[in-house]
């Protein structure tokens, strides 16, 4: 094949990959197959994605078209004078086939005749295929009209039916019947919709007809469709069709007139159809050049003359009028590496024939700067080369989209592998999956080694989490989730990673997952770490559980012998004694009340340390909480001498809502220190208040003493846990160290804050702040106990004549305190030493001698006083005492112990040790309460 043939098939190769047919060339010799980028793209497939063989075109024919295309070729090879013409259906890249027309002509022949070239085209004719005549049936022909229709049967060769409203064939013509290869009366009276129709198009057509029988929609005169003879061969039948009524209108008869024009509109169509190939060729040609930005050049060597086409004008923006030579055509090429290239290349092409191809920038005249893909060829058809051509192709936008793709891609991979980022991508139909580099150093996988499909990823995944991983990944791949998750990999080394991973999924046009393409990063530091927290968080749980269950402990032993202290000391004290007999019991009450303090802050704190402590907001009067703070200290003052003043002139409304027994605790802790840190002089307490917002006040209390007063190096530190200001303080004045650090967590939890100023020697202010909200009305009522309901001071209250006691408590003690304590008070009560021991006493009381009020201690053998009370709710005691008034009394202080006792139906809560005031109030509001109601039935 001389240069001139190889550089006009080049050509040719150009300006077919400009059209949207595909091209092949094939050498019979190694069956090796040029296919063209435009011929793959046809089927969905990158250039790079089919082997150019011809074994890549055996694999994609479709099974049942294979014996017909490759009996094609053979007889094609066997006559290779004639043209080769075959259709038959390929497979797409989505799986999908399509319909190929493919034509080629042997363009070069061995010395002994043999086809050695064969080159051809590749054309796209799915749409053609897939076009299908529609029958329409119309209106049936009248039953009165039989004789003449009969007539006119006789004297006709077309086919003549008629059809009634279900389609059975009620009269055809002899003639007719004999073109459809049936004997007329083989027809009569068969359905002819389900004989004659073609199963593909019978439903639609019988859809239709009875649409029209019915009055659904209106028939149409003529039509055309296809029906099968009795050969089953397909032939197209032109229609005239008329519709038979009754007297009402109703269509009873089809009366159908039909021509067989199958070949007839064969011929038309093929004629069309090359009409149409013709003229498609001519506007691709003509649309091409625009289309695809493509313009042609020529030069004639001799002359240096040049032809640019009006395309190539366009790309270098210059008018028709525009005269383009050899120096100012090179001249648009920018500066530089363009226009040094392309005078290299042009003219190494004139001078040996090399042809050229490159992609270089132009500058058009507005200074706009290009992308150009340059093409250039030598005629050498002629021994005299007098000419060269070639092409011009704008490529800007492709060019600038590939270049700012590649710079993001190296930006994106710059990031990932800064961020020890791997990527990956899983092509789910095929079961490839292709890794970057550092996904290969991630999994600490050898690059040779690895072999590229799923199952190797699958293999890596830890035991314990591969079955949850595959669900993560059927879940992404069936639409149900985002693919984002963690899991353990297990290295060839036998070392194991945790891995973070995340995907997106690529959908193909049927809506099924065709890849999926994520990332993976090694976040094995970060997990340890996070489990070494973990674990380190559990045991400080342990750690808080076993101290919350050790303090409830401590609660418990520890109160239930100093109820049995406080409480005979308290008995004793409201005894007549002589002053010096009572001093020294005073002595020893004041000893027991102080280690109940010691141990309330303890208790406190551990709250407050665990974040348990509960602000409670209930109606309460400032005053009365600072006056009954100052009133339960003046003693204490006065037997050392000093004055404890108290002024609430800044109080602007006395009501509002908050915790008074916080409140309360917090007063209590700075006048008992002042106190005790004060031998001369005076103590002053005060409160003032301003409006925070519209719906709370700012609240600051304080107390001034005239003490010993605190350094000032002291004072950063006053308010830590355990702290003093030296250790001779605490041997002088005793105290744990923990009072004002839970004043100051108990203000910061009622949020405001506590401070304080102090000259040493001259005497110390703390004060403090805490929000209080705006009580609904100025006029709110005085709040009670925090638990139970509000004591009744009622003077002169007698106890009702029909009570009855039962206290229900195991500890011996605690018994004897109690009997003692109701003694006092004038009442008696009986005994129950455990839960089940007390339902017993119920049940036998009931009816002759109810009890009307219990104790209930919390902590007991065989039924405690939780399980006591449920029982006792359910009736199980008897029905008269499911309401009957029970009192917890129980040494548990600690946060959840009386939202326990509410729980299980108690009403109310006396702490132990046992204060005989509180069990007295207790008593009045709830005998009291329960003497009415038994009164009033």
């Amino acid at each position: 094949m001389t240069q001139g043939q190889s550089d006009r098939d080049e050509l040719l190769q150009y300006l077919l990959e400009s059209t949207s047919d595909g091209f092949w060339d094939w050498r019979v010799a190694d069956s090796s197959v040029y296919y063209s980028p435009r011929w793959k793209g046809m089927l969905g497939y990158a250039d790079d994605e089919i082997e150019n063989h011809f074994s890549s075109w055996e694999a994609l024919v479709h099974p049942d078209d294979k014996p017909a295309a490759e009996a094609q070729i053979t007889r094609f090879l066997a006559s290779p004078e004639e043209a080769y013409s075959s259709e038959f259906r390929l497979r797409c890249k989505d799986g999908r086939y399509k319909w190929i027309l493919s034509r080629g002509k042997v363009t070069e022949w061995s010395t002994n005749g043999e086809p050695v070239r064969i080159v051809g085209t590749h054309v796209d004719i799915q749409p053609q295929k897939e076009l299908e005549l529609s029958l329409r049936l119309a209106n049936q022909a009248l039953e009165k009209e039989r004789a003449q229709i009969q007539l006119y049967l006789d004297t006709v060769h077309s086919i003549v039916i008629v059809l009634d409203q279900e389609g059975r064939v009620e009269l055809i013509n002899e003639a007719g019947a004999r073109q459809l290869g049936y004997d007329q009366h083989q027809l009569l009276g068969r359905n002819w919709l389900d004989t004659m129709i073609p199963a593909d198009i019978r439903e639609d057509i019988k859809t239709e007809y009875f649409k029209v029988i019915h009055g659904d929609t209106a028939g149409h005169p003529y039509y055309e469709g296809e029906i099968l003879n009795a050969r089953g061969e397909r032939r197209l039948i032109g229609w005239h069709s008329n519709f038979l009524r009754d007297e009402q209108g109703h269509v009873t008869l089809l009366l159908s007139s039909g021509q067989d024009i199958t070949k007839s509109r064969r011929q038309e169509r093929d004629l069309a159809a090359k009409h149409q190939a013709l003229e498609k060729a001519n506007n691709l040609l003509e649309r091409s050049s625009s289309a695809a930005k493509i313009g042609s050049w020529e030069v004639n060597i001799t002359s240096a003359e040049i032809y640019w086409s009006p395309m190539t004008r366009a790309i270098h923006e210059v008018d028709e009028e525009y005269t383009p030579e050899l120096e100012n055509a090179l001249a648009f090429y920018k500066e530089g590496r363009s226009r040094e290239r392309i005078t290299e290349v042009f003219t190494e092409c004139l001078e040996t024939g090399k042809p050229y191809d490159e992609e270089l920038i132009l500058v058009t005249p507005t200074g706009k700067e290009k992308w150009v893909r340059a093409i250039g060829l030598l005629d050498d058809s002629d021994p005299e080369v007098t000419r060269a051509y070639g092409l011009f192709q704008d490529i800007d936008d492709i060019k600038r989209s590939k270049l700012a793709l590649k710079e993001t891609a190296e930006r994106l991979a710059l990031a990932a592998n800064s961020a020890k980022i791997g990527v990956w991508d899983w092509n789910v139909e095929t079961d490839e999956l292709s890794w970057d580099n550092k996904m290969y150093e991630l999994y600490g996988v050898d690059r040779t080694l690895f072999t590229g499909a799923y199952l190797a990823w699958e293999r890596a995944l830890h035991p314990e989490d591969k079955e949850q991983t595959l669900v993560h990944v059927r879940n992404a791949i069936e639409g149900n989730e985002e693919f984002d998750c963690e899991f353990r990999i297990i290295r060839p080394n036998g070392e194991t990673r945790y891995i973070k991973a995340g995907a997106i999924t690529i959908i193909d046009e049927s809506g099924q997952v065709q890849r999926m393409t994520g990332v993976n990063f090694d976040f094995t530091t970060e997990k340890l770490y996070a489990l070494e927290q973990q674990k380190a968080r559990e045991i400080a749980e342990t750690a808080n559980r076993a101290k919350s269950e050790f303090l409830a402990t401590m609660s418990h032993e520890i109160r239930t012998p100093m109820n049995g202290v406080l409480g005979m000391l308290s008995l004793v004290l409201r005894s007549k004694l002589d002053d010096g007999l009572r001093h020294k019991l005073s002595i020893a009450n004041d000893s027991a009340q102080s280690l109940m303090a010691i141990l309330n802050d303890i208790l406190d704190f551990s709250k407050i340390e665990s974040g348990k402590m509960r602000i409670d907001a209930t109606d309460l009067s400032i005053s009365d909480v600072f006056q009954s703070c100052a009133l339960a200290m003046t003693a204490r003052a006065e037997e050392k001498g000093l004055t404890l003043k108290v002024d609430l002139s800044g109080l602007q409304d006395d009501h509002a809502i908050g915790d008074p027994v916080r409140l309360r605790q917090v007063v209590n802790n700075l006048i008992s220190n002042a106190i005790k840190f004060t031998s001369l002089g005076s103590i002053t307490l005060y409160a003032k208040q301003v409006r925070e917002n519209d719906h709370q006040w700012r609240l600051t209390g304080g107390v001034i003493d005239t003490g010993i007063g605190i350094p000032s190096d002291k004072l950063d530190t006053l308010f830590e846990s355990f702290t003093q200001v030296d250790t001779s303080t605490t041997r002088q004045f005793g105290g744990t160290g923990l009072g004002l650090a839970i004043c100051k967590n108990l203000c910061e939890l009622m949020g405001g804050s506590i401070e304080v100023t102090s000259t040493l020697d001259q005497g110390s202010q703390f004060e403090f702040s805490v929000l209080l909200g705006v009580a609904s009305s100025s006029e709110g009522s005085v709040p009670g106990e925090p638990f139970g309901g509000a004591a009744e001071e009622e003077t002169g209250l007698q106890w009702p004549e029909q009570y009855r006691i039962l206290v229900v408590e195991d500890n011996r003690i605690n018994q004897i305190v109690t009997e003692d304590m109701l003694e006092d008070l004038g009442l008696e009560c009986d005994f129950a030493d455990n839960g089940e021991i007390a339902l017993e006493k119920l049940r036998a009381a009931a009816d002759s001698s109810p009890y009307t009020f219990v104790f209930m201690d919390c902590q007991m053998p065989v039924m405690n006083g939780y399980e006591a009370t449920q029982h006792i709710r359910q009736g199980e005691a008897g029905e008269i005492y499911k309401d009957v008034p029970i009192v917890a009394m129980t040494a548990n202080a600690l946060k959840g112990d009386r939202e326990k006792c509410l729980e299980v139906g108690m009403n109310d809560y006396v702490a132990k040790p046992l204060d005989i005031d509180a069990v007295e109030t207790a008593l009045k509001h709830w005998l009291h309460t329960e003497a009415q109601s038994i009164t009033a039935q």
